[in-house]
């Protein structure tokens, strides 16, 4: 956040108003900062988006996977969001034209960010809706800035530029699975197919190891999915796409 002492007065009494309140339009260049979301997930039942994400309270934890990756997300449009000084909710403060919303699917296409995804729009803004748009990453003024038409307003938090760490689940998801079908699953095919009549070796040994690495690696792949289904319950969403289709069969196979 720029310094307040670092502003001519006029601009220190606009940022303590940004504290107040998650973004604002900006001052004399026409553009407005704000949360891009998309329209299906804001239109859902209490604005609560396939991601899990509130909406109305906490746009900052909608992910760009859930607006790119979900086709009903990418198909309906979207929208930026603005908080009043004294709202305790978001609301929409611009829809984007047909021309917007191609321009914001290769924004999130194309953006390294995760989530908390704040944009700056500059185009023509009439009537609620933001036309003629271009869309680029939000950037604080720097703390030198003395003012002049095109300042803007601090927001009360700075967007995220490279994304969040990857979820605790998400990562687990990954071990499980590359321990169980990278390591023990295939170990143990490999003993069964190799191992069996190999001199001094006890009879029936091959079987013993086998079963053992079979029956953890089983156990561990159950685990990795698991961990996926709470992945996608908590950051994403439920069968979305073919890597999910194509797990939930590997892993009945695994079991069967």
């Amino acid at each position: 956040l720029p310094s307040v002492a670092a502003m001519r007065v006029p601009y220190a009494a606009l940022a303590l108003v940004s504290l107040a309140s998650a973004q604002v339009e900006q001052l004399g260049d026409g553009s407005f900062s704000g949360y891009l979301i998309d329209l299906y997930c804001w239109d859902l039942p209490d604005s609560i988006a396939l991601d899990g994400a509130d909406l109305k309270t906490s746009p900052d934890r909608h992910t760009v996977h859930c607006m790119r990756d979900i086709q009903s997300c990418r198909d309906n449009g979207f929208a930026v969001l603005d908080r009043s000084a004294n709202a305790e909710q978001y609301s929409i403060k611009y829809r984007l034209d047909a021309e917007g919303n191609a321009k914001a699917l290769a924004y999130v296409d194309s953006t390294s960010k995760t989530a908390d995804v704040v944009v700056t729009l500059r185009g023509n803004f009439k009537d609620g809706t933001a036309s003629n748009v271009e869309i680029v990453d939000y950037e604080p003024p720097s703390s030198g800035d003395d003012g002049g038409d095109a300042a803007a307003p601090a927001p009360s938090k700075a967007p995220v530029s490279s994304g969040r760490a990857p979820e605790a689940s998400l990562v687990a998801h990954f071990v499980l699975m590359a321990v169980s079908w990278g390591a023990l699953l295939p170990w143990g095919v490999a003993l069964a197919a190799r191992a069996r009549g190999v001199p001094g070796v006890e009879q029936g040994a091959w079987f013993k190891a086998h079963r053992a690495l079979q029956t953890v690696g089983w156990v561990l792949q159950l685990l990795g999915f698991a961990a996926a289904v709470i992945y996608a319950e908590t950051v994403t969403a439920h069968f979305v796409t073919a890597h999910t289709w194509v797990g939930i069969a590997t892993v009945a196979l695994g079991t069967l």
